[in-house]
């Protein structure tokens, strides 16, 4: 099972460039965190992938049941009475794993940032998604509440997505990073994403290998340009020594290969 958003561009409503730029992508089942600075697109990507929002041009495809938990704690979860009155093994095993109190399931306004933020992603768990996106899940939690969410994730078995600054999070829950990056690009400067494997200490280390290798790349290319330009005014100008030595009435030694070359491009 995996997510495909291919093409994907999308852009909010006044803004003068596009926050998704014919981005393409795969989330397969597992965790792939999403990094990137703030502004970058991620939630917007995120939120592409679970259907929240439609592309303006691409595809997500297959269709699949996705659930959102997002970075905002006052968001109060729409499922969080059908949750409270779940007393099934399931809606049970979720609130134990999540260390959540019955009561604070009917008091939600009450309960702090860390109580509130479990409540969400249990909430979010609850519904069985195919997808599970989860937004800054660690800010501002005790560290309680991040072991909890950690745990919680690595028993996922689905298609995770998760938004975070947290490296300790995504080294310890994701085996794939997509990364966003800005590049120049016939011209212009653009939003980009790539894949690399591994949580956020080794996607970071290959992005940044990659990135040295580009730079190697493009030095020895402007060194070939270069190169080849000395070449050609070399040329140019032992042609135009040639051309005056002729008209002058120079001749050539046969033995001269050299000149002779030079000689035959102003015949």
């Amino acid at each position: 099972m995996q997510l495909n958003l291919l093409n994907i561009s999308y852009t909010y409503e006044g803004a003068a460039s596009p926050t998704l730029d014919c981005v393409s992508v795969t989330f397969p089942q597992g965790w792939t965190g999403i990094i990137g600075d703030n502004g970058c697109g991620k939630s917007t990507l995120a939120r592409v992938a679970t259907g929240l929002i439609a592309p303006d041009e691409g595809s997500v495809a297959p269709t699949l049941f996705a659930a959102y938990c997002p970075q905002d704690t006052s968001i109060v979860p729409a499922e969080l009475s059908d949750l409270a009155t779940d007393w099934g093994s399931e809606a049970l095993q979720i609130r134990d794993a999540l260390g959540i109190e019955d009561a604070w399931l009917w008091d939600y306004e009450r309960l702090s940032g860390g109580q509130k933020k479990r409540v969400q992603i249990a909430c979010a768990l609850w519904q069985r998604p195919d997808v599970l996106v989860l937004d800054e899940p660690t800010n501002h939690v005790d560290g309680e509440t991040r072991k909890a969410i950690v745990e919680v994730m690595r028993q996922y078995q689905g298609i995770g997505i998760v938004i975070s600054h947290d490296v300790a999070l995504v080294d310890a829950t994701c085996a794939r990073c997509v990364i966003f990056e800005r590049r120049h690009i016939s011209g212009r400067n653009i939003t980009a994403i790539s894949t690399y494997d591994g949580g956020y200490t080794q996607a970071h280390e290959l992005m940044t290998s990659r990135l040295r290798g580009d730079e190697e790349s493009i030095r020895a290319a402007r060194q070939e340009v270069t190169r080849l330009r000395s070449a050609q005014a070399q040329r140019h100008q032992a042609m135009q020594s040639a051309y005056a030595r002729k008209r002058n009435g120079w001749k050539i030694d046969r033995k001269d290969h050299s000149a002779l070359d030079h000689h035959k491009w102003i015949e």
